[in-house]
C-alpha cells in the first residue's frame, strides 16, 4: 500500500449493512489515530453491527456496537446522531463529553442522572473489561456451574448492594452506583452535571465473584 493510500480512511463496501454508519465511525476512528480497528469497522466481514436498546440517548441519537467476528471480546460502541455525527465511546471518556455537548443532553432529574452515569460506565469502558451496572443484587452475572459459590456471592451481594442513588449537588447530581467489574464488586461515586458531563471513581467492595471470565 502506498503512503497516499494508507493516509486515507478505509473504504466501506457499497453493499455493506449499516454502510453510512460504518463509514462515519471508521472515519472518526481514523482521524483520531485509532487506526488499528478502523478497517474492521468498515468491513462487514470483520465486524457485526447491532443497535443497543438505550433509552438514555436524546431523540434521534443511537448507540451501535461494532463487534469483531473473530473475537467476541473486541469491539467498539459509538454514538451516532441524526446529522451524521459519530463519537466512538469505547475507551474514551472525553468522547462522552463531546457526545453530550453535541446532542444537547440535559440532565434535569435524579433518574436521568443515574441513567447517564450508567450509560457512561457501560459504553466508555474498554471492550475487554466487562461492566455490569447493578440496579439490584440479582443483576450480577455469575457462573452458574458452581452452585455453592454462586449462592455465597448472591448473599454477599444482597448484604452489600444498594439501589442506585442520585441527589442534587452543585451543577448537577451526586450519583452512587454498584458495579460488577469482572470478578469484582465495586462502588462508583461521581458527579453528573446538567450538561451531561460525568466524572467519578471506583472503590472496592469485595472480589472473587464466581464468573467465567476475569477483568484484564
Amino acid at each position: 500500500m502506498s503512503g497516499a493510500e494508507s493516509s486515507r480512511p478505509p473504504e466501506v463496501p457499497q453493499d455493506a449493512d449499516f454502510a453510512e454508519e460504518r463509514r462515519a465511525v471508521a472515519e472518526e476512528m481514523w482521524s483520531a489515530g485509532r487506526t488499528g480497528f478502523a478497517p474492521d469497522v468498515a468491513s462487514p466481514r470483520y465486524t457485526m453491527v447491532s443497535e443497543e436498546d438505550e433509552g438514555a440517548t436524546p431523540d434521534g441519537w443511537r448507540v451501535l456496537l461494532f463487534q469483531s467476528t473473530l473475537d467476541p471480546n473486541l469491539g467498539v460502541f459509538a454514538a451516532l446522531g441524526p446529522g451524521g455525527e459519530a463519537f466512538v465511546l469505547t475507551g474514551d471518556a472525553d468522547a462522552h463529553t463531546r457526545f453530550a455537548e453535541a446532542s444537547g443532553l440535559t440532565v434535569d432529574g435524579p433518574d436521568l442522572a443515574v441513567e447517564t452515569a450508567a450509560f457512561f460506565l457501560e459504553y466508555t469502558r474498554r471492550s475487554q473489561d466487562p461492566v455490569v451496572v447493578l440496579r439490584a443484587p440479582s443483576d450480577a452475572v455469575l457462573d452458574p456451574s458452581d452452585d455453592e459459590a454462586r449462592k455465597e456471592a448472591e448473599k454477599r451481594g444482597e448484604d452489600s448492594v444498594d439501589p442506585p442513588e442520585a441527589e442534587p449537588a452543585g451543577d448537577g447530581f451526586a450519583v452512587t452506583l454498584y458495579v460488577q467489574r469482572g470478578d469484582r464488586l465495586d462502588r462508583w461515586t461521581g458527579a453528573v452535571r446538567r450538561d451531561g458531563a460525568v466524572e467519578g471513581e471506583f472503590s472496592a467492595v469485595f472480589g472473587d465473584l464466581p464468573v467465567s471470565y476475569v477483568r484484564h
